[in-house]
């Protein structure tokens, strides 16, 4: 067990973490999420034990094994990929060693030799050490994390210090994973993988059986690897059973519960406070006054929620434009001998909303860039539709904001004359308001700079986005709402993202970039993975589904055959099962729900009774109207839960439903 005990940590007099406790189980996977600056790096730096508290303590197991990746490397990485990944393993390695050397001795020693002995006994005690250290396995653990990382075999032995900043923080996440600690602590591990490495990631994760905390902005990420969230705000912790989507839905439960509980406390206050101004002055009243009185008096306040600070702002679109926005003919790309692109063509259409995939390096800036106009075309054409206006969004577009600059100066800079008398609201929504405007661009951070940036796309007026990874540095929060807004664009759109939630939530096609090629998927993220998996099955496995009594690459039997026709018998009766379930949870649906109403129908005659309360109602009438209105307020939340868990439930099963249909339908194919 892990534990924070009252727990306190301050930076330059502000309370970052404020005296929490927090438990942690062996297996536990748990998100940390919160706004940038609410705490996050520095409680997962006090766990690994790197940041100490200013109260309370952090206790761990004897002999527990902690492992923690910051958010960036600072240590200068000198060996080679192979032997910085493998130093994990320095112990097992030097005893593999010695084993070596011994063997080496013992071949070298004649059998009447003295000190033959001690060199079997040695050769041995190494030998056990080394099985039960996994030794053996070693070379096999590195290579398959490199690779699944993304390191090809012929990178293995090329020197660290030629990698970029994010290939180096692939090697310092492949050390923290190879080392299996009872706790795994990630600071942001999603921020330098592509789409491929990600996938390997989440699997790896999910096989994981120590402890592990994450922080990620990364939403499609946390869904699958976790099954926590702990939110942390204003220096407290509230946590969370499930997942980051039901983290949301449940927080917004949590809001609209709290504020109706504070909507009827306020409605209860002003009915007292109103039977007390009315008949103050009323002498034979005055007890019923006075214990009204008193009952504010002990009455416990309940604060109003607040609503969290977040962006909320619209991507203006410019004209219509034509419908066939870019068109790629025949284009190729290259830096010196690399070809980027090999003899491109696509299409590019008004309101389409194209996500483009492929592994790092495989060129999809690149694509980009040549739809933008920002490189030139070696050969081909590039033909852009009448009255285009292209906004273009790059990874490094920080570099071009002014660092001794106000915000507001930077923005003023670049906004056209008609956009000037909107740059303060704009700014504004993207939560730069007041004295912020007049910050210099060299103290924002990296998330503020990104929120500039995007202020400054939306001064252009463009009818077609051109967005290469603009979520880098935004928090979950401006994810959310730049997702919306995006969702929202009249316009076309083409992003390259990492951010595989928004991929699924936006893009109507997906282009794979890959050897040079463009190969066009219709539909989101989940749909291109589905069909990349049908493209790679074999066909060899699709031909033998024609045999009968041969298993398809589904695993299910031929429909003909004996085994497939009784998996048709059990999937239809499943089926019926799942449908007769649905049809009593709408049922019971329906009477809860007209339960419900009831119930706050009889709570809304209650109040206006109290409300119209006469002078000739005695102190018992008035408390017996108030004891019912108590009672119908203390029984309906369990009623709303109860609601939300039938109507879960009957989501869950039309899902399951929905999945019975499709396996019935590929298994009669």
């Amino acid at each position: 067990m892990f534990a924070l005990r009252n727990v306190t940590v301050s930076f330059a007099g502000r309370r970052v973490l404020d005296n929490i406790s927090w438990s942690l189980a062996p297996g536990d996977r748990v998100g940390v999420v919160g706004a940038n600056g609410s705490g996050k790096s520095t409680l997962l730096k006090t766990l690994a034990g790197l940041i100490k508290p200013d109260t309370g303590c952090v206790q761990r197991p004897k002999r527990c094994s902690v492992a923690y990746l910051p958010q960036e490397v600072y240590q200068a990485l000198t060996l080679s990929v192979w032997d910085e990944a493998a130093s994990v393993f320095a112990d097992v390695l030097e005893l593999g060693r010695q084993i070596a050397s011994l063997e080496a001795a013992i071949a070298s020693a004649s059998t009447d030799d003295q000190a033959l002995q001690p060199l079997l006994q040695k050769y041995g005690w190494c030998r056990e050490r080394f099985e039960q250290l996994e030794g053996f396995s070693v070379e096999a653990k590195v290579g398959s994390v490199l690779l699944g990382l993304g390191f090809s075999k012929s990178d293995w032995q090329r020197p660290s210090s030629q990698f970029s900043g994010g290939w180096q923080m692939r090697i310092a996440l492949a050390k923290v994973l190879l080392r299996r600690p009872d706790l795994l602590l990630l600071d942001e591990p999603t921020n330098y993988l592509d789409i491929d490495a990600l996938q390997w990631l989440e699997e790896y994760l999910l096989n994981y059986k120590g402890t592990l905390i994450i922080v990620s902005h990364d939403r499609y990420f946390l869904d699958r690897a976790v099954n926590r969230i702990t939110e942390i705000q204003l220096g407290k912790l509230r946590h969370f059973h499930g997942n980051f989507s039901f983290y949301e839905s449940q927080r917004q439960k949590n809001h609209q519960l709290l504020l109706q509980q504070y909507k009827r406390q306020q409605e209860q206050i002003a009915q007292i406070q109103a039977f007390i101004n009315r008949f103050r002055a009323n002498a034979s009243k005055a007890r019923l006054v006075q214990s009204r009185i008193k009952r504010l008096e002990k009455l416990r306040r309940i604060s109003p929620p607040k609503a969290q600070e977040s962006l909320n702002f619209q991507l203006p679109a410019g004209p219509r434009g034509a419908r066939e926005v870019i068109r790629l003919e025949g284009v190729t790309k290259a830096y010196a001998k690399n070809t980027v692109l090999c003899s491109v063509n696509l299409a590019i259409y008004r309101k389409d909303r194209i996500a483009v995939v492929g592994k790092n390096g495989a060129g999809k800036s690149t694509l980009l860039k040549v739809l933008a106009g920002i490189e030139p075309i070696d050969s081909g054409e590039r033909k852009v539709g009448q009255d285009i206006r292209i906004a273009y969004f790059s990874q490094d577009q920080q570099a071009g904001l002014l660092a001794e600059n106000t915000v507001l100066e930077d923005v003023m800079r670049s906004a056209p004359v008609d956009m000037v008398p909107r740059v303060r609201s704009i700014l504004g929504a993207f939560l730069f308001s007041g004295d912020d405007v007049n910050k210099k661009v060299k103290v924002l951070s990296g998330g503020e700079k990104s929120r500039l940036v995007l202020a400054k796309l939306m001064l252009q007026g463009a009818n077609l986005l051109v967005l290469d990874e603009p979520t880098n540095h935004l928090d979950i929060p401006a994810k959310q709402a730049f997702e919306a807004a995006l969702r929202s664009f009249d316009g076309t759109i083409l992003i390259v993202s990492h951010d595989r939630r928004l991929m699924n939530r936006l893009a109507t096609k997906v282009v794979e970039v890959a050897d040079g090629r463009l190969t066009v998927f219709l539909g989101n993220f989940d749909d291109y993975v589905s069909k990349k998996g049908q493209l790679a099955r074999p066909r060899a496995v699709a031909s033998a589904r024609a045999r009968p009594g041969v298993p398809p690459a589904s695993g299910l039997p031929h429909p003909k055959s004996r085994a497939g026709k009784q998996l048709r018998r059990q999937l239809n009766q499943e089926k019926k099962a799942v449908s007769d379930e649905i049809s009593n949870l709408q049922s019971q649906l329906a009477r809860l729900e007209e339960q419900i109403g009831q119930k706050e129908r009889r709570l809304a005659l209650l109040r206006e009774a109290m409300a119209k309360t006469k002078s000739s109602q005695t102190e018992a009438q008035i408390d017996e109207l108030l004891a019912e209105s108590k009672r119908i307020r203390k029984r309906l939340p369990s009623l709303y839960r109860k609601w939300d868990a039938l109507l879960a439930r009957q989501e869950e099963l039309q899902a399951r439903l929905l999945k019975l249909q499709r396996n019935l339908g590929s298994e009669s194919t």
